[in-house]
């Protein structure tokens, strides 16, 4: 993983729309979960997750790199890959009112499962990822059900995703954490209860085969600690003859605050879903809140995260 360089400034030259000079930082070098992306796609010469714009072909007379190298290894190649947007008339507005998922309190939970008939998910309330992350575009036919309730002591979710074609880490892993689990099937929670400081939050990650990964951010410090233990459970399952595939977590309540949660607690959240096979570019980004950020990472946005409010 490479080091951040202080100031250090992109300058491309013959690229169409209005971003053609911008800070490395916001694009390339942020170490947090996403900048661990992008140096994991560099090495291996491929298009960061931030390139994954359809129709937005990247243009490049030259580009000038005007900083002092200090990443053990760095692509250029890959760096000019990266198509910058040429209009903006396709780029989602985050509106004042962001989403809101108000979910149910429930005195006696039942072992986590991945069965929406189920007793578990019974006075579960639910919510809908069907939209692109940064675009207008809808994915209808990967419209993902979230179902969500709490306990005295636990947040439980259950991700509901037809699919059409299935993209896989294998063989699956479920004994430690999975790094890269982005770069395949995935659905995505991201959560934090710190409303002073938004770029604290964690991150929960479920794969179609149960393969997890669990973060803590810190985008403040541009780091994430792969080795911090949430104590979650979680839960993936595929239903072949249906085309859906399941991922079900109960996550400790302390683990994302240490303040008691009640009724009326709002934490600040989003929800993704990432699909498809290929390459970034082909693959599917959706978010429950939209982060409507192009040129960027379309998950680590805490700006434009929704809330989950604690409900009786």
């Amino acid at each position: 993983m490479g080091r951040v360089a202080s100031a250090a400034t992109l300058t491309i030259a013959g690229v169409g729309g209005p971003e053609t000079s911008r800070p490395i930082f916001s694009g390339i070098v942020y170490t947090g979960a996403a900048g661990f992306r992008r140096f994991h796609k560099c090495r291996e010469a491929k298009p960061s997750r931030q390139a994954r714009r359809k129709a937005l072909p990247a243009v490049l007379a030259a580009a000038v790199l005007e900083f002092p190298l200090s990443w053990t290894k760095f692509c250029l190649g890959s760096l000019l890959l990266v198509p910058v947007a040429s209009s903006g008339a396709d780029v989602c507005e985050v509106s004042a009112a962001k989403a809101v998922f108000t979910i149910p309190h429930v005195k006696h939970a039942a072992s986590l499962d991945t069965d929406p008939m189920s007793a578990t998910w019974k006075h579960a309330a639910s919510a809908w990822i069907e939209k692109d992350c940064t675009s207008r575009t809808g994915y209808p036919d990967l419209r993902t059900e979230v179902r969500a309730f709490w306990t005295d002591t636990d947040l439980y979710l259950l991700f509901i995703s037809p699919y059409h074609e299935l993209n896989l880490w294998l063989p699956a892993d479920n004994s430690k954490d999975r790094l890269k689990l982005w770069d395949r099937d995935v659905v995505e929670f991201f959560l934090g209860d710190d409303w002073t400081d938004i770029k604290h939050y964690r991150e929960f990650e479920v794969a179609p085969t149960g393969d997890w990964v669990d973060l803590a951010i810190d985008l403040n410090k541009q780091k994430y600690e792969a080795d911090w233990n949430s104590g979650w459970e979680r839960q993936g399952r595929i239903d072949e003859s249906k085309h859906i595939w399941y991922a079900a977590a109960r996550v400790p309540l302390k683990a994302v605050s240490e303040r008691p949660v009640k009724p009326g607690t709002k934490w600040r959240a989003n929800l993704y879903r990432i699909d498809g096979l290929g390459e970034d570019p082909q693959r599917h980004f959706l978010c429950w809140q939209q982060t409507c950020t192009p040129n960027h990472d379309p998950n680590h946005v805490p700006e434009n995260f929704g809330t989950i409010a604690f409900g009786r």
